[in-house]
């Protein structure tokens, strides 16, 4: 009786509604940038206090929420709505939420805002009206999402006129789990113009520029050395990314940001719409999990990932053998809007990576480690015919690497020493940079569109520690203390301008006033960039701009080259110069099939102010910390992504030359590879998806390193504490190579998604030996060196990972 008395007050319930119900709300959402209309876009309706009933799209049963997806026009209707309140929230891949408060029953119309993952984007005003209960938006029915991997590409080309720009989706992070896992940084390794730095790394070069030149920022905020379990995977836990993107030159200044490249690595909202939602994977390197939370109709959630490696885990190869680590990383994100269109976004990010080296020459661990931390606020808000953001943010970098040094020479104050004894202590560095700023654009949207900024950046760097290895170099070690603070702030406009007929300007300057020259310096910066449509399939791009960099890795006198090491940072000012990035491009990119795009670009980049390592010829005692250096670099990249399918993949080859200047003397970047190629295919069979890729590169160039006691030098003491480096980077390494596969199988049991994945790395078992050690030594059978004169020309190379299997599962609750 109670369950028949329930059933009828439900029935009454639904009448009364009905009767009630007389409105609609309805509206368009378009991109601010081009006006053109979003198809796809999720439109949720709440009451206003999330929990008054609501009538579903058929009118049969009762809900919280309702859904509705925007047509090929962008619009979007509810209908058979009662007067009365309510959350309107707007949804679309690759753009920033929000939620608005609409009246049915008001007269005029209420402006909706939404942004960009990146940059700002409107949405048209939103109609509400009164009228017949019984109109249906037809057009809704039978609309079919647009595919996450188009809709991401279609993204980018809306937000960034250069075609060399890249996006990444958690497609492309899915399919690069020959790893052990989901890795961004990974990921990007398979894009035009990027290389691998070895088969251990996630470090990547871009067009030829140092790691150190390539800049990753986490919500806006930058990081040092994001990298874990000794560098070979990224610290920054894919579940938490909503979006990424490659810039690898010509940027807008609306991006800011220093480095050569940028890669912009952007945290999601939560999802769930009321309800928890969770992940764990587990795999030979470690253990990971995420959970989140929204609201109904998602105006507020919250999002914590964490990661621990396993601890010892670590491949048998000579190179690598016998080293432990440790390994933790969580991020944490929370959404919140407010009355009036108002929002708050927080996110937060905390690494460390550690690694120890039993049995060293003084009986005690050699230690290194590298840690991050940041955290970031911010508040969006419309004012009157615009709507202003503003954040405040911390980003902090410490690192630590024990170094070698003689006992009879070491540095006060020491405890007491014993002759001929070799020691360890610390080199650290430190980083914090703290950044206010903010941003204003239009209300309203507008071809033309203007958005203007500030930027209050604080920086201070420290390096302490020994400047050489006595065992490589002078045994009068010297202690190197340096601690630089500068503070700078800039402003910048940016104007995206269309003149008809297909064609696109976007032109931006910044001004720097302060900075490592005190508040005497100002430094201009720009960028410039145009787009023309020559059809709707066929876009080509051009730009140039030039952006500065305010902080360095220094690269500590040493003999081998290759193997991931904690890095240590100097900012700009007294003798650490300002470095200068100029960058041009033109590029071309064009659908050949709907879900078929193929792209090429060339581009020429010149860098001023750099600091190296002295890269003269000679004794490797007593240089100095660091020269100046300027590099210039050009090359062409092609590729061809096919985006949709049972099949999906990629194949690429990059072309390029980067050239370093330094103390006279002109010779190879290091991280300059003349030829790259890469080929990736996926195939997505029933529950399984099977995928490949594969890696060809020029190898990388290198100095060779002579001991004195090999060397056998006229006027050269026969010390093996005296090291002899050679020509600059007159060396190259053998051609890499590597065929990495995975497959995977997915099981869906009721809210649960099981994912079993396995992979393998470098499946050829090539030994792509990629770490140079030293020159002048031989083996003497019992896999140990020794320094001889018959082995002068002899160069030590060796392999960090010569074939790495891996497994792994993954478990999705929705």
């Amino acid at each position: 009786m109670r369950a028949v008395a329930l059933f009828l007050v439900l029935i009454a319930a639904r009448q009364t509604f009905a009767q009630a119900a007389a409105g609609t709300i309805s509206g368009s959402v378009i991109d601010a940038r081009t006006a053109a209309p979003l198809a796809h876009a999720t439109a949720t309706l709440t009451s206003a206090d999330g929990n008054a009933l609501l009538l579903d799209a058929r009118g049969a049963s009762f809900t919280l929420a309702r859904t509705v997806t925007t047509s090929a026009e962008g619009t979007y209707r509810f209908t058979d709505l009662p007067i009365g309140a309510y959350h309107l929230r707007i949804q679309r891949l690759g753009y920033e939420p929000a939620t608005i408060d609409v009246r049915l029953g008001d007269t005029g119309t209420s402006p909706v805002s939404i942004g960009l993952i990146v940059l700002p984007v409107r949405l048209r005003a939103v109609e509400v009206r009164a009228h017949d209960s019984t109109a249906i938006a037809g057009d809704q029915r039978g609309a079919v999402a647009e595919d996450p991997r188009l809709a991401a590409v279609h993204a980018r080309q809306q937000a960034f006129l250069s075609t060399d720009a890249r996006e990444l989706t958690p497609a492309d992070v899915a399919e690069s789990a020959t790893i052990g896992g989901s890795d961004v940084l990974r990921s990007l390794q398979r894009l035009p113009g990027v290389t691998p730095f070895d088969d251990w790394s996630a470090k990547l070069w871009v067009r030829g520029n140092r790691w150190d030149h390539n800049r990753v920022y986490y919500d806006n905020l930058p990081l040092f050395d994001p990298l874990g379990v000794l560098g070979r995977v990224s610290g920054v836990n894919a579940d938490a990314i909503g979006g990424a993107f490659l810039h690898p030159g010509v940027r807008p200044v609306s991006l800011g940001g220093d480095g050569a490249t940028r890669i912009d690595l952007r945290t999601r909202p939560a999802s769930g719409a009321g309800a928890w939602r969770g992940s764990a994977e587990l795999t030979q390197f470690g253990a990971s999990g995420a959970i989140e939370r929204a609201t109904a109709d998602t105006s507020a959630g919250f999002l914590m990932t964490a990661h621990h490696s396993l601890g010892q885990w670590l491949p048998t190869d000579d190179a690598l053998a016998g080293r432990s680590y440790r390994d933790e990383e969580a991020t944490a994100r929370g959404d919140l809007d407010l009355d009036g269109g108002k929002r708050l976004e927080t996110s937060g990010l905390l690494t460390r990576d550690a690694r120890i080296f039993p049995n060293e020459p003084d009986g005690n661990d050699i230690n290194q480690e590298w840690r991050n931390a940041v955290g970031r606020v911010t508040f969006s808000a419309p004012f009157g015919p615009v709507v202003t953001s503003h954040h405040i943010g911390i980003s902090h970098f410490s690192s630590s690497s024990d170094r070698y040094f003689s006992a009879d020479s070491a540095p006060e104050p020491i405890d007491v020493l014993q002759p001929h004894s070799i020691k360890s202590r610390p080199v650290s560095s430190s980083v914090d940079y703290v950044t206010v700023g903010g941003q204003l654009a239009p209300r309203s949207p507008s071809p033309d569109l203007t958005t203007l900024g500030y930027d209050v950046i604080l920086l201070h760097t420290k390096l302490e520690g020994t400047q050489e290895n006595v065992v490589l170099g002078d045994t009068a070690v010297a202690l190197a203390r340096r601690a630089t603070e500068l503070t700078y702030g800039s402003v910048w406009v940016n104007r995206r301008t269309e003149l008809g007929n297909g064609v696109t300007l976007e032109n931006g300057g910044r001004l720097d006033i302060g900075g490592g020259h005190r508040l005497d310096a100002v430094r201009p910066s720009g960028s410039t960039q145009a787009a023309f449509a020559l059809s709707p399939s066929v876009r080509v791009s051009v730009g140039a701009s030039r952006v500065y960099q305010y902080i360095q890795g220094l690269e500590l006198p040493i003999i081998g080259q290759g193997q991931t090491q904690p890095s240590s940072y100097l900012a700009s000012g007294d003798d650490v110069p300002l470095m200068t990035v100029d960058n041009a491009m033109a590029g071309v990119e064009r659908w050949v099939r709907p879900d078929v795009l193929v792209a090429g670009n060339v581009y020429v980049r010149r860098t001023t102010g750099a600091i190296t390592d002295d890269p003269t010829p000679g004794s490797l005692s007593r240089r100095p910390l660091f020269v100046d250096a300027t590099e210039s670099a050009s090359g062409i990249e092609l590729s061809a992504r096919k985006l949709m399918g049972r099949a999906t993949g990629l194949v690429s080859y990059s072309f390029g030359s980067a050239t370093m200047h330094s103390q006279g003397l002109s010779f190879p970047a290091p991280a300059s590879r003349t030829h790259a190629l890469d080929a990736a295919l996926s195939l997505h069979v029933g529950r399984f998806n099977v995928g490949g890729a594969y890696t060809l590169t020029s190898g990388a160039p290198y100095t060779r390193s002579v001991t004195g006691a090999a060397a056998a030098q006229p006027g050269v003491p026969n010390n093996p504490q005296t090291v002899i480096r050679e020509a600059p980077n007159a060396q190259r390494l053998p051609n890499y190579s590597s065929l990495d596969a995975s497959v995977d199988y997915t099981r869906v049991i009721g809210a649960v998604t099981i994912v079993g994945f396995a992979g393998a790395q470098n499946l050829l078992g090539r030994k792509n030996a990629t770490w140079y050690e030293i020159s002048g030594y031989c083996e003497n059978g019992q896999t140990q060196l020794v320094a001889s004169p018959q082995c002068a020309n002899n160069d030590v190379l060796s392999a960090p990972v010569k074939f790495a299997p891996t497994v792994g599962l993954r478990l999705v609750v929705r």
